[in-house]
């Protein structure tokens, strides 16, 4: 059996798919999201709110910077230490999956036989 007969008629020599397959890929017409401007609207808001914390940060900074900092840092590694505890809160919590059964016959594998390779 020759290495010819084992190619994909889809891919080309280093695996991605052929101009053929790509040009039918191109007929899928591709639409903005709907929720597109939602997005954008959530991303400005999300933006502005970065803005205004870190000038609240700064000014607060200002005036009390002994206790903001401690308070940064306290924040900081509750968050820090919180990810593994959520990590092994998880796992200890989460049931064993059950054992997949036994397959008794083997599954047939495609092998690409009578596919057209001549491209028009």
């Amino acid at each position: 059996m020759a290495t010819a007969d084992l190619k994909d008629p889809d891919l080309d020599l280093h695996g991605l798919p052929s101009l053929e397959t790509l040009h039918c890929l191109s007929a899928i017409p591709l639409r903005p999201s709907k929720n597109l401007a939602n997005d954008r609207v959530l991303g400005g808001g999300i933006l502005a709110g970065s803005i205004v914390g870190a000038i609240v940060y700064g000014v607060l900074m200002y005036f009390w910077p002994v206790i903001l900092l401690e308070l940064t840092a306290f924040v900081a590694v509750v968050l820090l230490l919180g990810i593994p505890a959520w990590i092994g809160w998880t796992m200890a919590s989460t049931p064993s999956p059950e054992a997949a059964p036994e397959i008794s016959e083997p599954v047939p594998v495609a092998t690409g036989e009578g596919r057209d390779t001549q491209s028009e």
